[in-house]
């Protein structure tokens, strides 16, 4: 039985075309050596909707919040995520 505060979320396709295909674009210039050039910058532009700097004590590194357009869309926790404090994933 599904549980009845389940949502049902729909996408237009276009969205999820352009989402994907802006995916695609950053894994071909990350690749290719260019995730610093503006191809790059211009997908992570669209794939991002904020991104937040908490502060940190002093001594400590502050913690990072990403947050993609595809999740400020439809809401909720759908997609993983992570937390950083001053570290390179």
């Amino acid at each position: 039985m599904l549980d009845a505060t389940l949502k049902l979320v729909a996408l237009h396709p276009a969205a999820v075309n352009h989402a994907l295909a802006t995916v695609e674009v950053l894994v071909q210039t990350v690749k290719a050596g260019d995730e610093f050039g503006a191809e790059s910058k211009t997908a992570l532009r669209d794939l991002v909707a904020t991104m937040t700097v908490h502060p940190a004590e002093t001594g400590s590194a502050p913690e990072i919040s990403i947050e993609g357009h595809l999740t400020k869309m439809i809401g909720g926790d759908h997609f993983p995520a992570r937390k950083a404090w001053g570290v390179k994933w």
